[in-house]
């Protein structure tokens, strides 16, 4: 290869090379499943998160809500709840970010609110009964 060819191809990788990076740099990180954001959404109706982890049967189902002061976004709402999936027999969980509050159903023939906010606790979540028992 002479001298001009081979300039000439150095030249194109190297631009090659550039735009590659230029183009990582530009676009956003992919996202993680699970991963928060970091965005503020309570001006897109997404401040009440809530599902079902597990059915409980109604007949002996119980409900808390909790005031969780340290609640940070839907990160912790993921802990929160998978945390509790561990569990077991818990049902339906509801999860307010504006107000902090998560309201939880389960199975009172397994479970009680003690060894609910034992839970939270060690989940890093330390709240506090404000409904239920």
């Amino acid at each position: 290869m002479d001298k001009k060819k081979k300039a000439m191809f150095f030249a194109v990788l190297f631009m090659a090379v550039a735009t590659m990076i230029a183009f990582a740099y530009a676009s956003a990180p992919p996202k993680v499943a699970g991963d928060d954001c970091g965005e503020d959404h309570t001006e897109q109706s997404a401040s009440v998160l809530e599902g079902e982890i597990a059915p409980v049967n109604p007949a002996s189902a119980k409900y808390l809500t909790i005031q969780l002061n340290q609640l940070d976004g839907e990160t912790g709402a993921n802990n929160i709840a998978n945390a509790l999936a561990a569990l077991g027999s818990v049902g339906k969980i509801k999860c307010d970010m504006t107000t902090k509050q998560f309201n939880v159903q389960y199975d009172g023939k397994t479970l009680d609110a003690n060894k609910i906010l034992q839970t939270l606790e060690k989940a890093g979540y330390p709240g506090k009964v404000i409904q239920g028992s």
